[in-house]
């Protein structure tokens, strides 16, 4: 018996930082939301888990906002200015 309870206490002790409410770790940055303006969707993987944790007090979401540039316009890539269009 003592072999498990050993064995159980070493797995215990490898998840101790995370947070038993929200189950997030202490440098992690929380999960990720999605919000797109086009069609008003949200997509929130964990919508049970408060916005801010009660037991650690921490924000447990990271929000993405899509927005696009026009209606039906294609995607813009960081850093690309010519909007998407690629080399003339």
């Amino acid at each position: 018996m003592g072999y498990i309870n050993s064995r159980l206490r070493r797995l215990e002790d490898r998840g101790g930082n995370r947070c038993p409410e929200c189950g997030l770790m202490p440098q992690g940055a929380g999960y990720i939301v999605i919000r797109d303006d086009s069609c008003g969707e949200v997509r929130d993987p964990v919508p049970h888990i408060p916005e801010v944790c009660p037991r650690c007090a921490r924000t447990t979401r990271l929000y993405l906002h899509v927005v696009y540039d026009e209606p039906g316009a294609d995607f813009i890539e960081v850093g690309d200015t010519d909007r998407g269009r690629g080399p003339e």
